[in-house]
């Protein structure tokens, strides 16, 4: 097998474009940036738990996309770091997204 370092190091520096951790989160929750945090887990988990201040926006409800912003950073979250929800609708037309890992 012949490994292709250059597009592995395309793709993760093109990931990393679009990702964030839980510690920039922090820091933009703390600074009182111009973020919308979206939650795009199963409604019965946001209820359970989920970041203060965040809107739940679950795959099915994509179309009412309102709770997304066009003039701030809109911060989705799902359940890990390998969950697709978040970027399936980051991918989606009206959405400019970074990504964050899960709030436990």
């Amino acid at each position: 097998m012949q490994y292709d370092f250059a597009a592995a190091t395309r793709h993760f520096a093109a990931k990393q474009g679009f990702t964030t951790g839980p510690h920039e989160v922090t820091g933009m929750i703390d600074r009182n940036d111009p973020i919308v945090i979206v939650d795009v887990r199963f409604p019965t988990d946001y209820r359970k738990a989920h970041i203060p201040g965040a809107v739940n926006l679950p795959k099915g409800k994509w179309h009412e996309a309102g709770a997304l912003s066009k003039e701030k950073l809109n911060v989705l979250y799902c359940y890990n770091q390998p969950c697709h929800s978040g970027c399936l609708l980051g991918r989606e037309p009206q959405c400019e997204c970074a990504h964050a890992p899960p709030h436990e």
